[in-house]
């Protein structure tokens, strides 16, 4: 039997939902939408619009970990964004994935595509391809404490107060 560092549970809100995939040598997991008769026909995402998009799943795992949500490398190809994406161990409601439309038509999550499919108003996605990703990662116990602005300053760094995009990498 193999060992694991972390166990995360997942349960079905819907027959169609699917539980989540990864190959051993990947880091993400895949994660799928959810048709069902909220939406038998599938999820439109309006161009350069957000959408929740359900994934009939919730989850459980341990307090010293988290689930972060990432794009995967393929929908990033056809402008498929995900906007806020930490899942905290407490939470006990449906997953969703807030995907953003960054195309100037439509994208349809299809329940009878096969395959990506683009027309010339359309991209069709299919349910079966994964729309987001997301990573089990560690949340150490931390400690916030209040200090002064000359007792940050005063400790050594090599960026000091420059601004962003400016370290000249």
């Amino acid at each position: 039997m193999e060992v694991y560092d972390v166990r995360i549970l997942f349960a079905k809100l819907s027959p169609n939902a699917k539980i989540p995939t990864k190959i051993e040598e990947d880091a993400g997991f895949d994660l799928y939408a959810c048709i069902d008769d909220r939406n038998p026909y599938g999820w439109q995402i309006d161009p350069h619009t957000t959408m929740m998009i359900p994934t009939g799943l919730i989850y459980a795992c341990p307090k010293e970990w988290a689930i972060i949500l990432k794009e995967r490398g393929s929908t990033g190809i056809i402008s498929m964004k995900i906007g806020a994406g930490v899942c905290d161990s407490g939470f006990r409601n449906e997953v969703v994935v807030q995907l953003y439309n960054g195309l100037n038509k439509s994208m349809v999550i299809s329940p009878t595509e096969e395959k990506v499919r683009e027309t010339e108003k359309v991209v069709f996605y299919p349910v079966a391809k994964a729309i987001a990703q997301f990573l089990v990662l560690p949340v150490p116990r931390t400690l916030i404490t209040e200090t002064t602005v000359d007792e940050i300053l005063a400790i050594s760094s090599e960026r000091k107060q420059v601004m962003l995009v400016s370290s000249g990498k």
